[in-house]
């Protein structure tokens, strides 16, 4: 495309352009860098807060990541279960900043990122700055991306910021046919499924690799040239560099597949929840259709984000896509694929989506199709900035583009007017939609909700007409002036505006200060008399789920993670689900034994006045209060209590002889066997080889769990017999047990846990995660961001 006459001498230096979106981005995020005030993210703060103080405070303490993470979840690992965020600049600066105003600058610098990568991408593609910054506005800034404050989700953001950084990339490496570029972009790559989010990288790729095709197709590189190949072969080469920085995280992964109530397939039924209802599409117009946050009367169960990506974006993407679908190869590659994207996240709403789930490979792992939205903002973005050059230009087609322009301007009217007119219909319409969904929630509510938000669209449709109107009028004045620099502007101006008035509503105050949030409370205060290394079952804590306990290094049988133990999950009756839903615990309360469960934190029913209550209500206090009768109220704190399991077998106990048996069996027998007989018996699932005559020693028993480190921990023990130390941790392979220096065999016992054999006398055990696969990606990730590293320095100093 050409560069139109008017705005040949307009040029920005990067670091300008780059100064700008921080300090747009800085605007949005700027209340919230007080450490005094804590910014609203529903995920972040129910446990992610949490893990970054474990592993800052670990690391500072012990010179190193923290592998095994003893807090939550009876421990389990932490980089083999996406521990998120290690090698970013964002956790560095822990070091530095309060934990939540680091947050927040990561979001200013992600945004900031996401605005630049476009702005270099649509510059280099079309040959435009104005309209490459107007670009980088409209997808950096959409409601898509900055709507991730709310719930926290900066893995999110940062597959969404680089997506157009490694197609920048890829087109640099075409253009120029150097393997640095390569590179440079499977290091971006590689970032991006590090710190981002897995499976939206994953879709980004998809779109990297169409991408690919056709624009090698569009500047001459046949399948039938060489240079495709050539081409194909670098970015081959750049897969791997993707690889191996992924690697920190891959191998540890792989090892723990098989243990992690995560990554298996769950059916198609899974893999379509949390699809995006079709008629939300109608979000793009206004932001408010569909209602957000507490106003949202959508067939989703709830919704923390919006898909509003400027009322700008979506009438230039329809320009673009009415006025050059035929004759402009790119218009017709970016619209099919954007149709296909929009088949993708309506997911389960549609039939196609089958053919989806079968075809694309890892789509039966995956749920959430609506997180593969940001491709169609990113295309639609594209597609905008296609028109704006048109309309910008002084050909032929212009003038037929400035016609299409008006009639999309018209046809958006339009649809106002049949709002307007059978708003009633509408209302009955989706009302009957929400009646037949599945997950909707409180149908009743969103009926209300529903009514009140189509009575309140007229005004905020006629808002997004103005804005349309006016970004329309604004092209038009510079297509016709000799300078088009102020109007493109005001063009840019108008869509910060615009998403800025939907955005401002997912970037708020949490409403506490981070010291209310994970301040010591008295329960707390209780447990941290006790000095002795144990567990506490949060079973009516209302901070049990938050991280507070980890925080203030209590050891817990729960807690917050997105991939915990699968035999965990099933020993306490969770199934496969990765939240901690202790059914077991609660109809078989001696379970609690094997967990190291000293303390239960519940009300103190005792002090309830249950005369005032219903019949059902009474019922269920009477059942509470039986199960609460296995064990000795403790202390009394207001309304709660610390109750105190007296039969706990604590961290670690002795049993002299095993039984081999089934895991089914085994689970089953756990839950009906008297506790007592555990202590004779553990339980194994495969006969353990066991050398030497059974020695006897003149003592009595005693255990003891001397530090547990979190890689590590040592236990002390005096056995007057050979026997199992059962140890009441999660097993997992890297797990290596050394009594006195002496490496001996891990056992699988009891279902979930572990024990080694150890014969009598006097020893000291030490406990350590060693693992193979840790130590491989750790050297490989090391290598790539070595290579990265190097085709950085080649790139800057030989552009």
């Amino acid at each position: 495309m050409k560069r139109s006459k008017k705005k040949e001498g307009f040029l920005l230096r990067g670091y300008v352009v780059f100064g700008l979106y921080f300090l747009l981005a800085f605007i949005l995020y700027a209340a919230f860098l007080s450490p005094s005030k804590t910014l609203m993210g529903t995920d972040w703060l129910n446990g992610g807060y949490a893990n970054w103080v474990f592993m800052r405070d670990y690391i500072k303490e012990h010179k190193t990541i923290a592998l095994w993470n003893p807090y939550i979840f009876s421990g389990m690992p932490t980089i083999g279960a996406f521990f998120p965020e290690i090698l970013t600049l964002r956790f560095l600066s822990t070091f530095v900043f309060p934990i939540h105003v680091s947050h927040v600058l990561g979001f200013v610098f992600l945004i900031t990122v996401a605005a630049f990568s476009t702005y270099w991408f649509i510059k280099d593609y079309l040959g435009d700055d104005l309209i490459a910054i107007f670009s980088g506005i409209s997808y950096g800034f959409s409601g898509l991306l900055v709507s991730t404050t709310y719930a926290g989700h900066l893995g999110r953001l940062t597959s969404m910021a680089l997506f157009p950084l490694y197609l920048f990339l890829l087109k640099r490496g075409i253009d120029r046919g150097k393997l640095v570029y390569f590179l440079l972009m499977g290091s971006v790559v590689g970032y991006s499924f590090l710190n981002g989010h897995l499976q939206m990288t994953y879709f980004g790729i998809l779109f990297l690799i169409a991408f690919f095709i056709f624009y090698n197709l569009s500047v001459g590189n046949s399948l039938k040239s060489g240079r495709f190949y050539l081409y194909a072969f670098y970015s081959i080469l750049g897969g791997i560099l993707a690889g191996l920085i992924y690697s920190f995280y891959l191998f540890p992964v792989i090892e723990n597949l098989p243990y992690t109530a995560r990554g298996a397939e769950r059916g198609f039924e899974y893999a379509a929840s949390w699809s995006m209802p079709p008629e939300e599409i109608l979000n793009l117009i206004t932001p408010r259709f569909s209602g957000i946050l507490d106003e949202y009367w959508g067939r989703s169960y709830f919704k923390l984000h919006t898909e509003y990506m400027g009322i700008l974006t979506l009438f230039f993407a329809i320009v673009a896509i009415f006025g050059k679908f035929k004759r402009d190869k790119l218009v017709r590659f970016l619209t099919i694929y954007g149709i296909l994207v929009l088949l993708y996240v309506w997911g389960g709403y549609t039939p196609v989506f089958r053919v989806f789930y079968h075809v694309i490979p890892l789509v039966k792992k995956f749920r959430a199709p609506n997180l593969m939205f940001f491709v169609f903002n990113f295309i639609s973005v594209f597609l905008a900035s296609i028109a704006l050059k048109t309309l910008l230009s002084e050909d032929k087609e212009s003038q037929k583009i400035k016609r299409v322009s008006i009639y999309s301007l018209v046809g958006l009217f339009l649809v106002f007017i049949v709002f307007l007119l059978f708003k009633n219909g509408f209302v009955t319409l989706f009302t009957g939609i929400l009646e037949r969904a599945k997950d909707a929630g409180n149908v009743r509510t969103k009926i209300v909700l529903l009514e009140d938000a189509l009575t309140r669209l007229p005004a905020y449709f006629i808002l997004s007409l103005v804005f349309a109107g006016a970004g329309l009028g604004a092209v038009f004045a510079a297509s016709s002036k000799r300078s088009q620099v102020p109007y493109v502007i005001l063009l840019a101006v108008i869509s910060y505006f615009d998403l800025y008035l939907a955005d401002r509503n997912f970037v708020v105050d949490a409403g506490r200060s981070i010291e209310e949030m994970y301040g010591e409370d008295e329960i707390i205060n209780l447990l941290k008399q006790d000095r002795e290394i144990y567990r506490v079952f949060p079973l009516m804590y209302q901070r049990a789920m938050d991280g507070t306990l980890m925080i203030h290094r209590i050891h817990s049988i729960g807690g917050y993670t997105s991939s915990p133990p699968k035999r965990y999950q099933e020993f306490i009756g969770a199934g496969q689900s990765v939240m901690f839903n202790p059914q077991n615990l609660l109809l078989y309360p001696t379970m609690l034994n094997f967990l190291d469960c000293k303390y239960i934190i519940a009300y103190d029913f005792s002090k309830l006045d249950t005369t005032r209550y219903d019949e059902n209500t009474k019922k269920a206090i009477r059942n509470w209060f039986s199960y609460l009768a296995n064990f000795s109220l403790d202390k009394s704190v207001g309304q709660l209590a610390l109750y105190r399991n007296d039969s706990n077998f604590g961290r670690v106990y002795f049993s002299e002889n095993y039984k081999v048996l089934s895991s089914d069996s085994i689970l089953n027998l756990m839950k009906n066997w008297p506790a007592d007989s555990f202590k004779k018996y553990v339980l194994l699932e495969k006969e353990p080889e066991i050398k030497g005559e059974k020695i006897v020693y003149d003592g009595t028993l005693s255990l003891n769990v001397v530090a547990h480190k979190g890689n590590s921990f040592e236990i002390s023990a005096r056995l007057p017999r050979s026997g199992f130390l059962v140890v009441s941790e999660n097993y997992h392979p890297a797990w290596k047990f050394y009594i006195d220096g002496k490496k001996v065999e891990t056992f699988l016992a009891n279902y979930a846990f572990m024990a080694v054999y150890c014969p009598a006398g006097e020893h000291r055990i030490l406990a350590k995660f060693e693992s193979g696969y840790h130590r491989l990606g750790f050297i490989l990730c090391f290598l790539g961001f070595s290579i990265s590293l190097i085709a950085l320095i080649i790139a800057i100093k030989r552009p």
